[in-house]
């Protein structure tokens, strides 16, 4: 599944300094779809060839969909181990439990599995779990860097006030 925020490609074609490049900031920000960015890069006397490759780069870049954030590894996950109805969450087994180990110290004696067991089935810990819809999608991993979408949105928000100020 992907997904590119509007307000993400904005901000990478804003240019500094801001207070330098008021117009071209303003302008890059009215603009409502990736085609109209597309257009106004590609045809404005202003652009420059760095800014149209920048442009398609980022065009190429299809960015993955994430429903969840791993609290150990911080990478994007569809799947895996919610703790406390998502107070916490493990991508794969082997993170799950190395955290389980942390929080059984007292039973070494046990398997990976028979902890697993315990912290599922007895004391109802954590569930295994995956997410499909696409509004349960909270991250954008974008460019190798995982970004909470309401963030971006936030961001966006934040780019249009000030430069509509």
């Amino acid at each position: 599944m992907t997904y590119l925020p509007i307000g993400y490609v904005q901000s990478k074609m804003i240019r500094l300094p801001i207070n330098l490049n008021k117009d071209w900031n303003n302008t890059i920000n009215s603009l409502e779809t990736l085609d109209e960015i597309t257009q106004f890069i590609e045809t404005d006397s202003r652009s420059t060839k760095d800014e149209v490759y920048r442009l398609r780069s980022i065009l190429d870049t299809k960015p993955t969909l994430y429903a969840r954030q791993c609290s150990v590894t911080e990478e994007g996950m569809n799947e895996g181990w919610c703790w406390g109805d998502g107070l916490f969450y493990t991508k794969s087994y082997e993170t799950t439990i190395i955290e389980l180990r942390k929080d059984y110290p007292d039973k070494k004696d046990l398997t990976d599995d028979e902890l697993l067991t315990l912290a599922v089935e007895v004391d109802e810990r954590l569930y295994y779990t995956e997410w499909e819809c696409e509004e349960d999608m909270q991250y954008a991993e974008i460019g190798g860097t995982l970004y909470d979408v309401d963030l971006l949105v936030t961001m966006k928000e934040g780019i249009d006030k000030t430069f509509n100020s």
